[in-house]
């Protein structure tokens, strides 16, 4: 049968026959389109998830090679957040002041500090933490 021996109605309903399939196509084509991009997100996630493990693995090798220094040095070394609480302190420090380390992080520094000066340097590290300028500890004991 050719298309000049179809009736109007067949051609309609060819027609839509075409349409639907035109449609489930272009469905198809979206769900791909959709499982592409869905494999690329993933790609990405997959990307950015090695980076951060390699940048979190940086770090953690440049931290311990921190605590390698810090260890090594023959001094005592105590290091302090903003808010006067010990952070870190080496084995040296915590054999010094005759502490466990676990005992001395978290503490205030003033508890390595003789209790007849620690109000006043509590008071002197309040007022450098107001200023703070590049000084050699132990250079300024008039406050002692």
């Amino acid at each position: 049968m050719t298309d000049q021996d179809k009736t109007k109605d067949q051609l309609i309903q060819e027609l839509q026959g075409l349409r639907s399939r035109v449609a489930d196509l272009e469905s198809l084509n979206l769900e791909a389109l959709s499982s592409e991009e869905q494999l690329t997100a993933a790609s990405q996630c997959l990307i950015t998830s090695d980076q951060e493990l390699i940048a979190n693995n940086q770090a953690l090798q440049r931290e311990q090679f921190f605590r390698g220094l810090l260890e090594a040095a023959p001094d005592a070394i105590v290091i302090v957040d903003q808010d006067g609480r010990i952070v870190l302190a080496n084995a040296r420090a915590a054999r010094v002041f005759g502490y466990a380390r676990s005992e001395m992080l978290g503490q205030p520094i003033e508890m390595l500090i003789p209790k007849r000066y620690r109000g006043k340097y509590r008071k002197k590290r309040q007022c450098y933490k107001s200023g703070p300028h590049l000084r050699p500890q132990g250079s300024d004991l008039s406050h002692l």
